[in-house]
């Protein structure tokens, strides 16, 4: 903006345009002061003003003042001297009007200063008040956090906690020790803690703001306020009478160090008095400071967690529960030793009434009868048929082969299809031989899928518990160990599903005949694994536990490949329904 324009409207809706503001005297055919106070009888109440200000001194002084009544005061203050400058200079100055403008302006300088003061003291007890309040402050409520029952820490030494070279030591010793960034931000001798921090930062803000208070109300600096009020009223005001100078004299007095009495030097000292209460609350010579209470806090809490936090007390919390976790994991070892050796005493148990069992004449028949027994039961919960056919000859001439065939129900996707079932508790039986067997029961029985069934006792050495040869699978299962179960329920559920997916080769049960053979693929790795973890578990008594946890997960595993084969075929089924 390169102008300063204004309008005046009055009450009767008229205006008027002035150009750019000047200051001038009035001119010599002025109206005289009789014939001004006729016209102020018919002045209106109130004259509205719109002023476009580019003045920088004038623009600095309003912008200073934020809130919108604050700078219309300001500016109407301004603009009453200004008015009573320019008329004292025609020689028509009102004395007692000059005097209390200026009684008005040092007063709302007066409060101005004291506000910011105010504000200034109120947000820094404010700020204090929010961290070091004992019942709200965010310091405490941080501590309790940290410290109380089920806290950070108490979780955090629940998870860590061990001997002196454990992960929590080191991390107190190098966040809590000394030489620590923490320990020397709250040390009260630390050039760099927090302490001389606020001490540097108060007494820098407080040497600024009083520096530059002194700056505007000196008349050594030819660009402070005091200065250019001066200036511009001496160069106003060069034909004032006696008694004006005088007034001004007293204004300058007002506004000078050397006067005791002044305004200017009465609010410095104020100043003082403040900056020197501030300093005695943030000093740690006085014991009943600010910053002397909130050292004494932190001495206070960091001496409550050495003392919780050290293997040397015995009464110290970490103490006390090491002693508590040490006193659980001997009893916890107590009760694993007690469980492994009741295990083994079972397992030599079993082991001696199989051998027991495995001389008697009539175990293989036991075994048979075992078996038919679980197979009823399968087929009794799918609808199936099971046939006990080992007394009676086949489509084989005076041939006997295959012990047990289960015929699937007409409600299965393969209704009809035939299984059979060949049990062998005796010895000596290779693979090769089981497999020859097998065979010869598959055609003296008229059936499509078999299983050959080893005594757990009497089967061959490396024979895997579960395989699959095409449509011929080899088990070996021990009637009286119910964990070797989940393999005779999988060679089950892997022949209904073969002889789903031999039954149904259209297209659209692609997929589901996929799942089907990947899960038999899946039931086969996992029963090896199974075999092995057994065999270790045999060979290992130390790691017992571990491989007793790994069995029980991969037996959860093999069950749920078995579910899966159960679920194809029942997804097959309802498909076709």
């Amino acid at each position: 903006m390169d102008l300063a324009t204004s309008a005046v409207t009055s009450s009767d809706d008229t205006s008027t345009d002035f150009g750019p503001a000047t200051f001038a005297h009035p001119p010599a055919d002025a109206p005289s002061p009789a014939s001004r106070r006729a016209k102020n009888e018919h002045r209106p109440a109130a004259i509205e003003l719109r002023l476009n200000v580019v003045d920088v001194d004038v623009l600095a002084e309003l912008y200073r003042l934020k809130a919108p009544e604050d700078r219309t005061a300001y500016a109407l203050n301004a603009i009453r001297i200004g008015v009573l400058a320019l008329r004292s200079a025609a020689g028509q100055l009102d004395a007692a009007a000059m005097k209390e403008a200026g009684a008005k302006l040092l007063s709302d300088v007066k409060e101005l200063l004291t506000a910011r003061g105010q504000e200034l003291t109120g947000a820094l007890a404010q700020s204090l008040s929010s961290y070091l309040d004992p019942k709200t402050g965010a310091l405490q409520e941080r501590f309790q956090g940290i410290l109380r029952k089920d806290g950070e820490l108490d979780r955090l030494l629940q998870a860590h906690v061990g001997g002196e070279d454990s992960v929590l030591a080191k991390s107190l010793a190098r966040h809590l020790g000394e030489g620590s960034p923490i320990f020397k931000l709250l040390s009260p001798t630390d050039a760099t803690g927090l302490k001389a921090q606020v001490e540097r930062t108060l007494e820098g803000a407080l040497a600024a703001q009083r520096t530059e208070i002194l700056k505007q109300f000196s008349l050594d600096a030819k660009d402070s306020a005091l200065s250019r009020l001066v200036n511009e009223l001496k160069a106003r005001q060069a034909e004032l009478t006696s008694e004006l100078k005088g007034q001004v004299g007293e204004v300058v007095r007002e506004f000078s160090l050397d006067n005791e009495d002044g305004a200017l030097t009465r609010l410095v000292a104020q100043v003082d008095r403040a900056q020197k209460r501030i300093a005695d609350e943030f000093t740690t010579e006085n014991e009943q400071s600010a910053l002397s209470k909130m050292s004494k806090l932190l001495a206070q809490a960091n001496d409550h967690i050495e003392k919780n936090l050290t293997l040397d007390d015995e009464e110290s919390a970490l103490f006390r529960m090491k002693r508590e976790l040490m006193g659980s994991l001997s009893e916890m070892q107590k009760r694993n030793t007690d469980f492994q050796q009741a295990v083994l005493l079972a397992v030599e148990s079993l082991q001696k009434k199989r051998q027991h069992d495995a001389k008697t004449p009539e175990h293989g028949k036991t075994f048979e009868a075992a078996l038919g027994e679980y197979l009823a039961k399968e087929a009794g919960s799918a609808g199936d048929v099971l046939e006990a056919t080992g007394a009676t000859p086949g489509t084989i001439k005076h041939k006997k082969a295959g012990d047990f065939v289960l015929t699937l129900s007409e409600e299965s996707q393969a209704p009809g299809a035939r299984i059979v079932f060949e049990a062998k508790d005796k010895a000596g039986v290779t693979m090769k031989a089981a497999l020859q067997e097998l065979e010869e029961a598959l055609t003296n029985r008229e059936a499509q899928i078999g299983v050959f069934v080893y005594g757990k006792a009497v089967a061959p050495d490396g024979v895997p518990t579960f395989s699959r040869y095409g449509s011929r699978i080899l088990v070996v299962w021990d009637a009286e160990d119910t964990s070797t179960d989940v393999f005779l329920k999988a060679a089950i559920s892997t022949c209904r599903a073969l002889a789903v997916a031999e039954t149904k080769e259209k297209a659209e049960l692609s997929d589901a005949v996929d799942v089907i053979q990947k899960a038999t693929r899946a039931v086969e790795k996992q029963a090896e694994n199974l075999e092995q973890l057994k065999t270790w578990a045999e060979t290992s008594r130390s790691s017992a536990e571990k491989i007793i946890d790994r069995v029980e997960k991969m037996r959860t595993d093999f069950t749920r490949q078995v579910e899966a084969l159960d679920e194809a075929v029942a997804a097959l089924k309802s498909s076709q329904g």
